[in-house]
């Protein structure tokens, strides 16, 4: 029993003088986080946006070669890894809005072709459709009965339609 109770003994006094010490040090040791923080949360995310984003091949083969150039001299870390796979998502989704760029612009330009020839098909078929007189709004017709006047049902040259007569059957 008596030895439970030295190391119980022995860990209360590890635990007081580590209490102390943060008693003693809590200010120094503050000021750490937070600096750590901020330097984590916001120095770092900011020099990475400092950089700009390029469009051309050339910055990729760059930033490979400026990755080897360093390799040796730093540590792999996780932050280091979540750096390098976030730069890699950012290429990808860059690769993926040009594509899209791309056939967006062919689709235009498809679309203004396609546009061209229909309106060259209408206009080829209105040129060849022959004038009549009389289909122009203020034309003249040679006759007449040649003409279609819906307020005369029977000079459309079709002989008319006449509706029968309604009667009713009684008996």
């Amino acid at each position: 029993m008596s030895a439970i109770n030295d190391a119980i003994r022995a860990v209360n006094y590890g635990i007081d003088v580590v209490v102390e010490y943060l008693k003693g040090n809590a200010v120094a040791i503050g000021g750490l986080l937070v600096v750590v923080y901020v330097y984590k949360n916001y120095v770092s995310k900011n020099q990475a946006m400092g950089q700009g984003y390029t469009l051309s091949s050339s910055s990729q083969q760059a930033s490979s070669s400026s990755t080897r150039g360093i390799a040796f001299m730093s540590t792999s870390s996780a932050a280091d890894e979540d750096a390098s796979r976030a730069e890699k998502m950012r290429l990808v989704r860059l690769r993926q809005q040009e594509i899209a760029t791309e056939r967006v612009k062919q689709a235009a330009l498809l679309r203004i072709r396609m546009e061209a020839a229909e309106r060259k098909r209408k206009n080829d078929i209105n040129g060849r459709k022959k004038k009549k007189s009389g289909d122009a709004v203020g034309g003249s017709s040679s006759s007449a009965a040649s003409g279609y006047n819906p307020m005369q049902p029977g000079s459309s040259g079709t002989g008319g339609y006449r509706a029968q007569r309604r009667t009713v059957r009684r008996g």
